[in-house]
């Protein structure tokens, strides 16, 4: 994402990054985002946040649709580790594979 922005900047070119779908990926992206002068905006989906909020420690701080920096070190996050390990899932079991790849025809 950095090189993406490096490259863009010059030629006034704004950057989107999308969310990965996960609160590691939001955090380490808002870092970037917040580095980058060209950014536009960084685009998640708001409505996983509820589960986020189960899974990680402090929960990001929106204010306005718009995520605020928490001050601590490193990406910002903890995981809470018993509520990650709740939703561990093992390449074996067949409920690890997505619905829509079992029904394939």
């Amino acid at each position: 994402m950095r090189k993406t922005a490096a490259l863009s900047e010059p030629h006034c070119v704004r950057i989107s990054p999308h969310d990965a779908l996960g609160p590691v990926s939001i955090a380490a992206g808002f870092q970037v985002c917040m580095a980058s002068p060209n950014l536009y905006r960084q685009e998640c989906l708001h409505e996983w946040f509820p589960v986020f909020e189960r899974l990680i420690t402090p929960m990001f701080e929106v204010r306005d649709g718009a995520l605020h920096p928490s001050g601590r070190p490193g990406r910002g996050i903890e995981f809470v580790v018993d509520e990650v390990d709740r939703h561990r899932i093992y390449p074996g079991d067949p409920q690890a594979i997505p619905v829509w790849w079992r029904t394939r025809s």
